[in-house]
């Protein structure tokens, strides 16, 4: 008995529409998380917090660093279907579920400057998804969400080879029935996007969540800059505890601005609250 026919593994998630929102779905089962979190670097997030909104950035995936992310964005899919709405060029923004990510703090930082800092927002995920929505109509876009899907880095390689050669691998034979789920069936929508949703599975301790705005027009931009209220939809704003005092009065000081100092409180990752020292007992 092979290893997916002991426990039955899906790739292909089904997509839903929301029940109160016009074209918006969500790929897979929704998850129970209230919350979200975000990380820009500190001199990001000076230039988009501006008029009581943050203005949030969706780029396209061909655009994503790790290539592995990238790998079925840019195929080519004309063996699989001739209908480019199945497979379209979307936008596309990444957030953790996570309340604590430590890698984030420098993943999200810059070399030097005010940069160097990370911040992390803390987010509704039910009003960003309102709010996103509400934009999505104004301008022409849809809205998919969903959770990242993560898997073996040989699965991820190895999942688009015609069925055939699986019979002939004896190291891949195990991924036949998902690439026959995912490329022989009637291939749809529901299957791009959860394609779009795997990620290696060495990056499963971010709990990443992704939106993706997909565009209704023929119109193409670089990216699409989505702007949020920041006091209905951020309940928290955390700076890394590391930063210096000057950087922080910066930040704090363009909030106070922006009236929402209120929501600043400093990371804790690494602080030791009883700073003496211990004694051990029997």
């Amino acid at each position: 008995m092979g290893l997916f026919e002991k426990k039955k593994i899906d790739i292909c998630k089904q997509v839903k529409e929301h029940n109160k929102l016009l074209d918006c779905y969500t790929v897979g089962d929704d998850v129970g998380n209230y919350l979200m979190y975000k990380y820009i670097n500190m001199e990001v997030a000076l230039s988009s917090i501006r008029s009581g909104k943050i203005k949030i950035r969706f780029q396209h995936p061909s655009k994503w660093k790790d290539k592995y992310e990238t790998l079925f964005y840019n195929a080519d899919y004309s063996k699989i279907t001739n209908d480019k709405l199945l497979t379209p060029k979307l936008y596309a923004c990444c957030f953790t579920l996570k309340k604590v990510c430590e890698a984030a703090w420098s993943m999200y930082a810059k070399n030097s400057g005010i940069g160097k800092n990370c911040v992390q927002f803390k987010i509704s995920r039910s009003k960003f998804r309102d709010e996103l929505v509400k934009f999505a109509n104004a301008n022409g876009f849809k809205v998919y969400e969903g959770l990242v899907d993560y898997r073996k880095q040989y699965e991820i390689d190895n999942l688009y080879h015609k069925s055939s050669e699986y019979d002939n691998n004896m190291k891949i034979k195990h991924l036949k029935r998902l690439h026959e789920e995912l490329f022989c069936g009637d291939f749809k929508i529901d299957n791009y996007l959860s394609l779009l949703l795997l990620k290696r599975d060495s990056f499963s301790y971010e709990k990443e969540y992704r939106f993706f705005l997909v565009p209704t027009r023929g119109d193409r931009l670089k990216f699409v800059d989505v702007e949020i209220p920041v006091e209905s939809v951020i309940s928290g704003i955390m700076v890394s505890e590391c930063c210096k005092k000057s950087y922080l009065n910066v930040f704090s000081e363009h909030c106070k601005k922006e009236s929402i100092s209120n929501k600043i409180a400093i990371d804790n990752t690494y602080s030791l609250h009883n700073n003496k020292n211990i004694t051990i007992e029997k």
